[in-house]
């Protein structure tokens, strides 16, 4: 199983991909999110990758998300608030309740307002791959 990875600024991929993108070449919002999934070149790491060929990259319009990417000028791993089967935890005080003594550190902000998972594209093809 590989992983998702959100970006700030596309920049901060550019030796993992085997294809050319530019910064208006990852659209994306706040109301409707779209991980892309990118041609992996030999430079991105095997288990963000998976064992797939592929990177599913996400260029995240969220201020803090963004924040943290600029920050460290690096692509970030995307975590879910999602525990399979169950809805997701939308705010701090429920994900103390689920996620308290599993994670070091929750960092404080509000979530974005997408309601669901975010769409899947194949960035060659622009096929989706699992819609919103």
């Amino acid at each position: 199983m590989g992983l998702v990875i959100i970006i700030s600024d596309v920049n901060q991929l550019l030796e993992w991909v085997k294809v050319p993108i530019s910064p208006d070449s990852l659209p994306s919002s706040n109301s409707r999110p779209v991980t892309w999934i990118l041609p992996a070149s030999d430079k991105a790491p095997w288990w963000i990758r998976g064992e797939h060929a592929g990177i599913a990259v996400r260029q995240t319009t969220h201020p803090v998300a963004r924040k943290l990417c600029e920050s460290v000028n690096s692509p970030l791993i995307s975590t879910s608030a999602n525990i399979s089967g169950r809805p997701p935890a939308r705010n701090i005080h429920i994900l103390r309740r689920l996620f308290g003594t599993l994670v070091d550190h929750i960092v404080p902000g509000k979530c974005g307002p997408a309601a669901g998972p975010s769409e899947i594209r194949d960035y060659k093809t622009g096929t989706i791959l699992r819609p919103a």
